[in-house]
């Protein structure tokens, strides 16, 4: 039996594979950092890439999503995603 992939969450300072997934697809549909520019894949989760987690839930939340707070990328963000099953 497949389970729905469930990253960890993401906060300021977190490392890793999970921030590298997350800057993918936050890249890929086209948030930027607080600098303007497109996200580097760089798998810190920095300034940039927390502006733009921020950005995410707050578009999400504008078409009424609830994904939590916007200080992180949890749970709820990644179930949001309809990432394929493992």
């Amino acid at each position: 039996m497949a389970d729905t992939y469930k990253g960890g969450t993401i906060r300021l300072g977190s490392e890793g594979t999970d921030v590298l997934l997350v800057q993918t697809i936050l890249k890929g549909r086209g948030f930027k950092g607080a600098d303007g520019k497109p996200l580097e894949l760089d798998k810190q989760a920095g300034p940039n890439t927390m502006f733009a987690i921020k950005s995410y839930i707050e578009d999400r939340a504008a078409h009424g999503a609830d994904l939590g707070g916007t200080d992180a990328w949890g749970p709820k963000c990644w179930a949001d995603q309809g990432l394929p099953k493992a």
